[in-house]
Parts: structure tokens; C-alpha cells; sequence
């Protein structure tokens, strides 16, 4: 259970306005792997296979997009290509949200192949895409706020930044949903009151760093904290949302912070929650009412030093 801890004193993109088809569907991954791969990692490939299977299901071909790679690391902490997969920029729909909790079997064994094998059925919300995905640029950092320090894979008490820049004004939220299905906002500050941020086109943001240099400059707005990372497993997979729209919207609305003292006796300020359920109810509202709107993902990994 992946949690953002506050530290406390925390090509051009050019969418038009086409109606979207908005259709409900039900998919089916599987995926089978050496021992070299953990059931974990071989869950969250099944996930995403299933959604594939199910917009492809209802809307089937694909579009000329952007393509992107999924990279996950073995239980050694050594990066594999072995896990790379396109992404569902691809084809001819957007999973909008679940629809209900997907199903996993049960890892299973095959003595002949020397693999083991693991299914996901899923069921959710699809809309039409009739665009290539978006080309607002941002990326996540580890430690530092630098290219060179661009990272997917992050351990406990690592600090996180994120960079972002849209063509356009518009509006931004950022989430981090863990294994669980858990959402958390990062941006807005999950505790601004007016729940947006707006951003201009064309200027660099970067967020989470107490950095004068790094000033955001928006006024009125609750500036985005420093955050580190942190799990109470030994290491687990998360997946970072970027929402952005050229139309106002807002945030989901999460719990209240919890404090915690973690098994070092180090006590930790958790962002509020957004439930599972909330987060894909918020996600399919959002994503069928602004056809604008543009979502890009990727999966994280969070493990612990030793």
C-alpha cells in the first residue's frame, strides 16, 4: 500500500470537440511468465491487457497515436524490456474508469511450459477516440529536477518531482492510485479549497519543490507541497494520472490526512484519499461530459532499500 507522505516544514496537442461514443465493455488478459517475474507484476500486465481486449471489443482497429512503454522491474530491482508493452493510445478507445473491481485468478503452474499463468477479467466504461493522444509533455523525477534524473522506478523516502507543460491554457489534476485502487490527489494541493489548478499554456511547471526558483506563480492557488515516497510492502506497482482540459473541472473529493507512525518509529503525514470506487465514478463523469479533456498514465514502482 503505496502512500505520498508530506514533508512538513510535502506534439502539440490540438483536440477538437467530436462527440464521443461512450459504451460499456468487458475484456479478458492473460498473461503467462517465468518465476523471474512476480505475481504482482504479472497482475498489473493482465490489467491492462484486459482493458485492451475490452476497447478493442467495442471499438476494434487501431489509430495513428502515440505509443508508449510500460517498464516494470523484476523483484531483484533489475529493469526487464521483457515487460514492455504498447499502450492504449493505440487503439480506437479510452478506458474511461472500472466499472466494477476486476477479477484475477489465481496464479497457476505449468509443469510442461516451466510458466506460470494469471488472468484479469475487467468491466468498464470506454469512450471513442477519434484523435491521436495528447502531446502535453511532463515527467516525474527522482531526487532531483533534472532530465537526467527522469525515473520510473523509486524507492522508500525517495523525493518525487514532477514537470508538466501544456500547449494550452487550461486546467491539471494529478493522482496516484495504488494497488489497492486508491486515489490520491497531488496536484491541486489536496487541500486547496477551490479544488483546480489552472495552468498557462506554454510555461514550464514544476511541482512538489520548495524551491523559490520553482515558484509556480499562480495566485490563490495552495502551493503544491514536497512529497516523498513510501510503502508498507516491499515493493509494489502504482499508476500516476495526469488530467488535463482546456474547460474548468475539479478534483475528486478525497478524505481528510491521517498521521501514522511507520515501523522506524518515524511518524508520516499522509495526502488524503479518494476511495476506489469515488476515483473511477469521478473519472467516468469527468471523461464523459468534456470531450476535450485528455488523460495520459503510467505505472510506477515503489520499493523499499532493503
Amino acid at each position: 500500500m503505496t502512500r505520498f507522505l508530506l514533508v512538513l516544514s510535502l506534439t502539440l496537442f490540438t483536440p477538437w470537440a467530436i462527440a464521443q461514443e461512450v459504451k460499456t465493455a468487458e475484456g479478458f488478459g492473460e498473461v503467462t511468465y517465468h518465476s523471474d517475474m512476480s505475481p504482482k507484476q504479472a497482475k498489473v500486465l493482465a490489467y491492462e491487457r484486459a482493458k485492451i481486449d475490452a476497447i478493442q471489443s467495442v471499438f476494434p482497429g487501431t489509430i495513428v497515436a502515440e505509443s508508449h512503454s510500460v517498464t516494470l522491474n523484476s523483484s531483484a530491482g533489475n529493469s526487464s524490456s521483457s515487460f514492455n508493452m504498447t499502450g492504449l493510445s493505440e487503439v480506437k478507445g479510452e478506458w474511461m474508469g472500472d466499472s466494477k473491481d476486476p477479477q484475477y485468478s489465481d496464479p497457476a503452474y505449468d509443469n510442461t511450459t516451466d510458466m506460470w499463468r494469471i488472468t484479469c477479467k475487467v468491466k468498464g466504461k470506454v469512450r471513442e477516440v477519434k484523435w491521436a493522444t495528447p502531446d502535453f509533455k511532463w515527467k516525474l523525477m527522482r531526487n532531483h529536477v533534472e532530465d537526467a534524473s527522469e525515473a520510473e522506478s523509486f524507492f522508500v523516502d525517495d523525493q518525487l518531482f514532477m514537470t508538466f507543460q501544456a500547449p494550452c491554457d487550461g486546467f491539471l489534476a494529478v493522482y496516484i492510485c495504488d494497488e489497492r485502487g486508491a486515489a490520491q490527489c497531488i496536484v491541486p494541493n489536496d487541500q486547496d479549497p477551490r479544488g483546480i489548478y489552472p495552468v498557462k499554456g506554454g510555461q514550464q511547471y514544476v511541482f512538489f519543490s520548495d524551491n523559490p526558483k520553482h515558484n509556480n506563480g499562480e495566485v490563490g492557488l495552495e502551493k503544491t507541497q514536497e512529497l516523498v515516497l513510501w510503502t508498507n510492502s516491499r515493493i509494489e506497482y502504482d499508476q500516476v494520472y495526469v488530467f488535463f482540459s482546456p474547460n474548468k473541472f475539479r478534483k475528486a473529493t478525497n478524505g481528510d490526512r491521517a498521521t501514522i507512525t511507520d515501523g522506524s518509529g518515524v511518524e508520516r503525514t499522509l495526502v488524503g484519499e479518494v476511495p476506489y470506487a469515488d476515483f473511477q465514478k469521478w473519472q467516468i463523469k469527468l471523461m464523459s461530459k468534456d470531450t476535450e479533456l485528455q488523460r495520459s498514465k503510467r505505472i510506477i514502482s515503489i520499493q523499499k532499500k532493503n
